[in-house]
């Protein structure tokens, strides 16, 4: 299935073109120092709500050690599902839109929403809190939104498609939606990359020593906005 200029606009039918060849786009060793720092990031311990699972890549390369009955990945995708489960099929998968997140009465400590997946949600706020509905009192969660700068960041797999829906944030538009939503503790900071140059010459476990925290950068330098807070 190949992905057309102009004729997709909704994210999932965007990744559901391109699921079969999606982790291809992302095997460079940045790529890899990039989960290494969202390993860093992660909320500790318990259950695990992985929302925009995509094909998996958190129980694969993030926390490969996460048991099947702590976890539960969410996609709006079909096509990112089903290679989700060929890679996992010991692991629960649930095809569903995050906009209208219904897992029922489960509850999990902690929830994530990574590498920049909250910018192609429609109802943000909604979605924030259907999130705080499904994790537990204190539990911890985890949302990376694209940044300004996104555009300019190398190897986005869907570069070439300004025409599918994404909204760019910036810290305090992401703070603002968190605490509306109900959260606490929230900490919001920006995420910036040194040129690609300079990070594949330096040994991957360095990489994560060069993203910087949002004080030092502008909105409009940062790939992602990442905000973490407590139900």
């Amino acid at each position: 299935m190949q992905l057309k200029q102009r004729e997709i606009f909704d994210p999932a039918d965007a990744y559901d073109a391109i699921a079969g060849r999606y982790d291809d786009f992302y095997r460079r060793r940045i790529d890899r120092a990039e989960n290494r720092f969202v390993h860093y990031l992660m909320p500790s311990g318990g259950s695990l709500l992985d929302l925009a699972c995509g094909t998996g890549l958190v129980p694969r390369e993030i926390e490969p050690l996460v048991e099947p009955r702590n976890y539960l990945g969410v996609d709006a995708s079909a096509g990112m599902i089903e290679q989700a489960r060929r890679h996992r099929p010991d692991l629960e998968f649930d095809y569903q839109d995050i906009d209208f997140l219904d897992v029922g009465s489960r509850l999990f400590d902690r929830a994530v929403l990574l590498f920049g997946a909250f910018s192609y949600l429609r109802k943000p706020l909604g979605a924030l809190r259907r999130i705080r509905r499904h994790v537990v009192e204190n539990g911890e969660v985890l949302i990376m939104a694209y940044g300004e700068g996104h555009v300019a960041k190398p190897g986005y797999c869907l570069a070439n498609h300004p025409e599918v829906y994404r909204h760019y944030y910036t810290r305090n538009e992401l703070r603002l939606f968190m605490f509306n939503a109900g959260f606490k503790d929230v900490r919001t900071f920006g995420w910036r990359r040194w040129p690609d140059e300079t990070m594949t010459r330096l040994p991957v476990p360095l990489v994560p020593a060069l993203w910087v925290e949002h004080q030092l950068v502008r909105d409009d330098d940062c790939y992602f906005i990442v905000a973490r807070g407590r139900a």
